[in-house]
C-alpha cells in the first residue's frame, strides 16, 4: 500500500513512538473508559469553548455509484428494491442498520460513532488524509 501511495506522489512518514512519549496519550484514551476516581494522577483536560473546525467545508463527499451501496441506498432513499425477491428481502433486513441523515449512507451503532459508508476508490484518499498530519514530520 505504502509503494502505491508513492507512485502517486504522496510522501509516507512512520515514526515510532516510545512508550515513554506516548505516556499522555495513553492516559487520555483512559478518560473515557476509566472513572475519574481510579487515576492516580491528575489528568490536564482543555475545555474548547468554540469550535476549531470549519463547518462550512465539506471533506469527503460521497458519490452514490454502482456498488455494495447503492441497493441499500436507494431502498432508504427511494423506497426502490430490485427485482429478484431473495435479493429484495436480504436488502430490506440490511436496511434496519443504516441511516441516511445529510445524503450519505451511514451505518447506526449504539456504542460506538455512527460509520460513514465508502466507496472503495475512497480508501486511499482517506487513508492518505488521516496520515497527513501524524506521519508528516
Amino acid at each position: 500500500m505504502l509503494t502505491q501511495i508513492k507512485a502517486e506522489g504522496g510522501d509516507v512518514k512512520l515514526l515510532q513512538i516510545s512508550r515513554e512519549e506516548n505516556k499522555k496519550a495513553d492516559s487520555l484514551a483512559n478518560v473515557a473508559v476509566v472513572d475519574e476516581q481510579h487515576f492516580s494522577q491528575p489528568i490536564p483536560l482543555e475545555e474548547i469553548a468554540f469550535p476549531t473546525i470549519d463547518k462550512e467545508k465539506e471533506v469527503l463527499p460521497i458519490k452514490i455509484g454502482e456498488t455494495w451501496i447503492t441497493p441499500i441506498f436507494y431502498y432508504l432513499d427511494q423506497g426502490t428494491l430490485l427485482e429478484d425477491q431473495l435479493k429484495a428481502k436480504i436488502i430490506v433486513q440490511r436496511s434496519v442498520r443504516y441511516n441516511i441523515p445529510d445524503g450519505c449512507l451511514y451505518r447506526r451503532s449504539y456504542i460506538q460513532p455512527w460509520l460513514k459508508c465508502i466507496k472503495k476508490e475512497d480508501r486511499l484518499l482517506i487513508l492518505l488524509e488521516i496520515h497527513e498530519g501524524l506521519c508528516d514530520v
